[in-house]
C-alpha cells in the first residue's frame, strides 16, 4: 500500500479556518442564524480575498463548500478544491471527493456520486484513510438500496 503523507496546512491559515468553521457550527448548534450568517461571511471574506492576492488554498475552498448551502455553488467549490489539490503534493482530494458525491447524492445524481465514492474510496485507502474507507462502504452500500 503507498501510504501518503498528508500536507501540513500553513499557518495561521490552518487556526483561521479552523476557528471560522467552530463558530459556524456551534452557530448551528445554537440555532442562532445571526451568529452563523455572520461567521459565513467572514469565511467567505477571507476565501475570496486570499483569490484575489493569488494565494489559493484547497483547504480553505473545501471548508467554504462544507458550510455552503447552496448545492450547485458548493459542487463547483469542490471541484475546484479538488483541482487546486493538484499543486499541493499530500494534499488530500478523498475528503473533497466524499462530500462532493454526497452534494450529488442530495441532487439525485446517484450515478456521479457513486464514480466519486470509488475514486474517493481508492484514494482514501491510498492515505491508509481507514475511517473514510468505512464510511465510503456505508454510502456506496446507500446507492446501491
Amino acid at each position: 500500500m503507498n501510504l501518503l503523507t498528508i500536507r501540513k496546512i500553513p499557518e495561521p491559515l490552518y487556526s483561521q479556518v479552523l476557528d471560522l468553521a467552530l463558530k459556524i457550527a456551534n452557530a448551528s448548534e445554537a440555532e442562532d442564524s445571526l451568529s452563523h450568517h455572520i461567521a459565513f461571511l467572514e469565511l467567505q471574506r477571507l476565501y475570496e480575498e486570499r483569490v484575489v492576492a493569488g494565494l489559493v488554498e484547497p483547504f480553505l475552498t473545501e471548508t467554504l463548500a462544507d458550510f455552503t448551502t447552496d448545492d450547485q455553488q458548493a459542487i463547483k467549490l469542490y471541484e475546484l478544491a479538488i483541482r487546486q489539490s493538484v499543486a499541493f503534493e499530500g494534499e488530500p482530494v478523498h475528503t473533497k471527493r466524499i462530500a462532493l458525491a454526497l452534494r450529488y447524492m442530495d441532487t439525485g445524481e446517484p450515478n456521479v456520486a457513486r464514480d466519486l465514492l470509488i475514486q474517493a474510496r481508492d484514494e482514501a485507502n491510498n492515505f491508509g484513510d481507514t475511517d473514510s474507507v468505512k464510511d465510503v462502504d456505508e454510502l456506496l452500500a446507500e446507492i446501491v438500496e
